[in-house]
């Protein structure tokens, strides 16, 4: 009777160590699997992600009073997840061309809009429409609406008409 004791308690012993390799066996491959299924998964994800975008890029380094021509300007593909929105494309050059560079460039580095003169804001004047005018008000703190006035607010009460 010792002896069948003996024996069912090898077995279940037995079968405790081989359930808990089995089970550390198959811990180890999902792993492995789920990893590998992870790294699979983001690396096509990012691929979507990335596009070429064509961009103008400077050809060779230029300094400020450059200007803008097809000798010192190319073209070339951009991945677009790094790419400032102020990048200038193929379809704007017609515009840009015979602008003078503001700012240094490198070889390579893609041509931003505000890195050439004409294309930002550089006087108040800019800001005026072509039907538009601005005037000048002298007034001191006796005979203003002082807090009164507020960016955009009309003079005489009237909008001006479309």
């Amino acid at each position: 009777m010792n002896r069948i004791k003996r024996n069912n308690f090898i077995k279940s012993w037995g079968l405790l160590i081989v359930a808990l390799v089995i089970s550390c066996l198959a811990f180890w491959l999902a792993t492995n699997y789920l990893t590998a299924k992870e790294g699979s998964l983001r690396d096509k994800i990012l691929s979507e992600k990335k596009q070429k975008i064509r961009v103008i890029v400077a050809s060779k380094n230029l300094m400020p009073g450059d200007f803008v021509n097809l000798d010192n300007m190319a073209l070339a593909f951009v991945d677009n997840e790094n790419l400032s929105g102020f990048a200038m494309g193929p379809e704007d050059f017609g515009k840009i061309e015979g602008t003078i560079i503001e700012y240094p460039m490198f070889a390579g580095e893609p041509l931003l809009s505000h890195s050439i003169s004409g294309q930002g804001i550089e006087r108040f004047s800019d800001l005026l429409k072509t039907d538009e005018r601005a005037i000048t008000l002298e007034i001191d703190s006796l005979n203003s609406a002082s807090g009164m006035l507020v960016a955009g607010d009309f003079v005489d009460g009237n909008p001006p008409e479309k």
